[in-house]
């Protein structure tokens, strides 16, 4: 059951700057340092996010789809080109590869990145204008493991990806508890349809169905009352008939 609820799970997912993993950004810095420079980047069709890190700070950068297209016109006013390719120029830029200059300068808390390449044949150029995080999010970052070697890139991943789908889980639990405390049970709530008037509540109190109503219990008492009763009648009724036999001899000794 849980491996079909992952699978489903990464059928949906979309990969986020924390599943990316670091790797040496192979361009000069200034002012010059002992400690290399290393990026992670996440694009997509339209906007990107990178980040930059010498391991002593971090630097970022995310631009929305019409950010992307105001520093287009900016810097390139003669190139009309959609959004999905110019990122995936920036992203060739950026890369391991040698498509384009990079250069690197920082200055007080920002680290400018301007790349210069082409695009279809005409000059392109490009600069990325990363701030600096705060020391928290810095140690967040950080300790999570910095891999700066392309084997392990795929390793990376998929732990990262892992973390995340145990993280989105975890919220959903206490997402569903928090949902379960603040359901009202159904015997809690008084239906209107079962509300009985307040004309009619002391009728129906009263009126007693006559297959529910209790049984009266007969004393010993009473039940010798009633055996005397009988008895009663039925010496009377002996009695009369007796008398109505005796005046009908009578009357048959009278004839002659």
């Amino acid at each position: 059951m849980h491996r079909e609820v992952e699978t489903e799970w990464r059928r949906t997912w979309e990969p986020c700057i924390s599943t990316t993993s670091w790797r040496q950004l192979h361009a000069p810095i200034e002012p010059p340092s002992s400690h290399s420079l290393h990026i992670k980047s996440l694009f997509r069709n339209d906007e990107y996010y990178i980040m930059f890190t010498d391991f002593k700070s971090i630097w970022t950068e995310a631009l929305s789809p019409t950010e992307v297209k105001k520093r287009c016109q900016e810097l390139n006013p003669s190139i009309e080109a959609p959004l999905s390719k110019i990122l995936d120029v920036l992203k060739d830029g950026l890369s391991d590869e040698d498509h384009g200059d990079l250069r690197c300068t920082r200055v007080e808390s920002c680290l400018k990145v301007q790349l210069t390449t082409k695009l279809a044949g005409i000059p392109f150029s490009w600069t990325l204008n990363c701030e600096r995080v705060d020391d928290e999010e810095f140690e967040s970052v950080v300790s999570s493991n910095l891999c700066p070697f392309s084997a392990s890139q795929n390793l990376y991943f998929d732990v990262m990806m892992k973390k995340q789908f145990l993280n989105d889980m975890t919220s959903r639990k206490i997402d569903d508890a928090s949902d379960e405390d603040s359901v009202v049970p159904r015997a809690a709530i008084s239906s209107w349809s079962q509300r009985v008037p307040a004309s009619l509540a002391n009728q129906n109190a009263a009126t007693v169905s006559p297959s529910k109503s209790p049984v009266k219990k007969s004393t010993p008492e009473k039940n010798e009352d009633n055996e005397l009763i009988r008895r009663r009648e039925l010496e009377k009724r002996l009695r009369e008939e007796e008398e109505r036999k005796d005046k009908g001899k009578k009357k048959k000794k009278i004839k002659f």
